[in-house]
C-alpha cells in the first residue's frame, strides 16, 4: 500500500513538472511573438500589425489597413521581403519555422457589428526570409 502512494506521488510530481515545462514554452512563445509584433509595428510605423503562429512552424504577419494597401503590388512585395528579412534578424525561433507569410488586408467595421475583410496579397518565404 505504501509503494502505491509513492508511485502516485511520483506520478503527480512528474505530471506537474511536465505541465509547468509546457506552460513555460507557451509563455516564452507568446512573449517572443508580442515583442516581434511591437518591433514590426514600430519599425514600419504601422498602426495594426497582427502576428500569429500555426503549429509552431508557420509564422503569419498581416498588415491591416496599411497605407501600402493603396499602392501597387510591387511596393507590397518589397515590404513583404523587408519584413521577412526583419523576422529573420529579430525573431529568435526562426530555426523552428518552415515558412513565413506576410500579408496585407483591408478591414472595415460598420454599425459596430458588421465586419468586412479583404485580403489583398500574401507572400510566402522560407525560414531564411527568402
Amino acid at each position: 500500500m505504501h509503494s502505491r502512494s509513492n508511485r502516485a506521488a511520483v506520478a503527480a510530481v512528474l505530471l506537474t513538472c511536465s505541465l509547468l515545462a509546457g506552460c513555460t514554452k507557451i509563455v516564452k512563445t507568446l512573449t517572443d511573438l508580442s515583442k516581434l509584433q511591437a518591433q514590426i509595428a514600430s519599425h514600419y510605423r504601422e498602426n495594426d500589425v497582427r502576428v500569429n503562429i500555426h503549429n509552431g512552424t508557420s509564422l503569419n504577419i498581416t498588415f491591416i489597413n496599411s497605407p501600402l494597401n493603396n499602392k501597387g503590388p510591387e511596393e507590397r512585395l518589397k515590404r513583404a521581403q523587408e519584413t521577412a528579412a526583419f523576422v529573420k534578424e529579430h525573431y529568435a525561433a526562426t530555426n523552428q519555422l518552415t515558412n513565413i507569410w506576410i500579408g496585407f488586408m483591408r478591414v472595415e467595421t460598420r454599425y459596430l457589428v458588421i465586419h468586412y475583410s479583404q485580403g489583398l496579397e500574401f507572400f510566402g518565404f522560407d525560414q531564411h526570409g527568402e
